[in-house]
């Protein structure tokens, strides 16, 4: 995989293809840039495609930190300027879809456009105190198992 350094972080991520729009594809929690394999090869047969480990996933640093939607959107944002991305078309799935709205609405020049799989924009109040529930699950001693049954579930 390729690499790029901000700050002393490697983000790691995938990049072929030829052509506009340039297509960033964005993964959800616990994946990586793989999940979207078969888009990745199939976009870029017309586009300029890249496929970014999140940081905390993947080959990416994983720095003992807070992670939250903003700073993976300013990940991006910094990473399209570096990588010279201009007005991709965002894809994200799952949390990715949330981090592509994020990156949207701190950079609203950026996106040509946002594409969120699986991502409810406006979850139901169920669904937010079931997450907020998870997070705080997380946070606790058995982190590791609640992580690894949620991913199992989902599979």
């Amino acid at each position: 995989m390729r690499q790029l350094h901000r700050d002393g972080l490697v983000l790691a991520y995938e990049e072929g293809g030829l052509g506009d729009p340039p297509i960033l594809l964005v993964h959800g929690w616990c994946c990586d840039h793989t999940y979207f394999i078969p888009q990745f090869e199939y976009f870029c047969h017309n586009h300029r495609v890249v496929a970014v480990d999140l940081r905390g996933h993947g080959q990416s640093d994983k720095p003992l930190q807070d992670y939250t939607m903003a700073a993976f959107a300013d990940d991006l944002a910094w990473f399209c300027g570096q990588m010279q991305v201009k007005k991709p078309v965002v894809i994200g799935h799952s949390m990715g879809g949330y981090i592509a709205t994020q990156l949207a609405a701190q950079n609203p020049e950026l996106p040509a456009a946002i594409i969120a799989i699986d991502s409810p924009i406006l979850p139901s109040q169920e669904r937010v105190n079931r997450r907020k529930s998870l997070v705080e699950s997380l946070r606790g001693p058995s982190n590791r198992d609640i992580a690894r049954q949620y991913v199992e579930a989902m599979f």
